[in-house]
């Protein structure tokens, strides 16, 4: 199933400019950062660190698995995070996007 041409440019958007999303997956509401997006199993999918909201699968702060599919609405806020998080980056059939550390924040 193709990604909707708007929900893809906006994934992206957060990815790269570190937007803080809120969205709507499975009846669940849910203020992230998207860390990545890409294809797990062939499947379009996104790596979350979920700040807040709703969830069923235990305590907050916490990185989730949401599938594109699954996704109902999309907002980018103008929040942002620093970067990259240390976590569970687990295989990937492909990276379409993904939170990089930037040349200027090396040391």
């Amino acid at each position: 199933m193709p990604v909707p041409a708007d929900l893809d440019a906006a994934i992206r958007q957060a990815i790269h400019a570190r937007r803080i999303v809120e969205l709507d997956a499975r009846g669940l509401h849910r203020v992230a950062e998207v860390h990545v997006y890409g294809l797990c199993n062939g499947i379009p999918e996104l790596l979350l660190f979920q700040l807040a909201g709703e969830t069923r699968s235990g305590a907050l702060p916490h990185w989730r698995r949401v599938k594109i599919a699954d996704i109902s609405a999309f907002t980018l806020t103008s929040r942002v995070f620093s970067g990259p998080r240390a976590g569970e980056h687990n295989k990937w059939d492909l990276v379409i996007a993904q939170v990089l550390e930037s040349v200027a924040e090396r040391p």
